[in-house]
């Protein structure tokens, strides 16, 4: 409910992934390659992509707003929610090196 959740990986076409906590962080880690339709929602938290997903508006995500994007052809379903944590997309692996967590 409350810690980190960490995944690095394929989202495999046709997939269906689903990430979710209270206040802890949400790190995802994909390759930029990836085919998935985002669904991002934070109450009070903060979100930040390295990826290239269009109509992604961070003051709506913040608001508690529901915002739904696409990457490459959207097959994948990717749901992030989290009340009070922070929402962090990267390319390849989730976790910076020691020290450069800070975004």
């Amino acid at each position: 409910m409350n810690g980190t959740i960490i995944y690095e990986g394929k989202l495999v076409d046709g997939g269906r992934y689903s990430f979710g906590t209270h206040n802890g962080d949400l790190r995802l880690g994909v390759p930029e390659n990836a085919n998935a339709t985002f669904t991002i929602r934070t109450y009070q938290g903060s979100f930040s992509t390295e990826l290239p997903l269009p109509n992604v508006n961070r003051a709506d995500i913040q608001r508690g707003r529901k915002v739904v994007t696409t990457l490459g052809n959207g097959s994948a379903d990717v749901s992030l929610e989290t009340f009070g944590g922070s929402i962090r997309v990267r390319r390849g692996t989730a976790a910076r090196s020691r020290g450069r967590e800070q975004d």
